[in-house]
């Protein structure tokens, strides 16, 4: 039910839910049902077909991997009790200091997955395959392979210094 005629501006959390095994956000923020429904606030699921391997024959046919694409744009939103509810839920965020705010449940939801044996840098990985570089920037930002000019051990501190 429509609140009133206003808007939110929110962002959807990935980091509601678990970790899953391979360190992937699985979070999904379903849209207002009385707006259409059957979309998500602020991502996207992609299904590929699982390839099985020669000789394998699942009673279930081949069946979809499903992968969620986040996009971290503050998203407008109507004014309803669904949203609200997500809001005050935690399943998405005013997108004022948003990022800030995911940046901090982001590292809490690393910090459980390491904990339970999980692969940091695995998991960093995955998110910046699902839209969520941003954050995985933040908490461990990309190192250049080589530097420009490697220092030279040899070189001394003062050209021309005299031992």
């Amino acid at each position: 039910m429509r609140l009133s005629d206003k808007t939110l501006l929110i962002v959807a959390n990935p980091f509601a839910a678990p970790l899953s095994a391979e360190g992937r956000a699985t979070a999904l923020c379903p849209a207002d049902p009385a707006e259409g429904g059957g979309r998500y606030v602020g991502a996207s699921t992609r299904a590929t077909v699982r390839k099985q391997p020669p000789g394998m024959r699942s009673p279930f046919g081949t069946r979809d991997k499903v992968s969620v694409v986040y996009a971290l744009a503050p998203v407008r939103a109507a004014d309803t009790s669904h949203h609200r509810g997500l809001l005050k839920s935690g399943d998405a965020l005013p997108a004022d200091g948003a990022a800030a705010r995911l940046e901090s449940l982001a590292r809490a939801s690393l910090a459980a997955f390491v904990a339970d044996g999980g692969d940091r840098s695995k998991a960093l990985a995955e998110w910046r395959k699902q839209g969520l570089a941003s954050i995985a920037d933040a908490i461990d930002p990309p190192q250049p392979d080589k530097l420009a000019d490697p220092p030279n051990p040899d070189a001394t501190a003062i050209e021309g210094a005299v031992s």
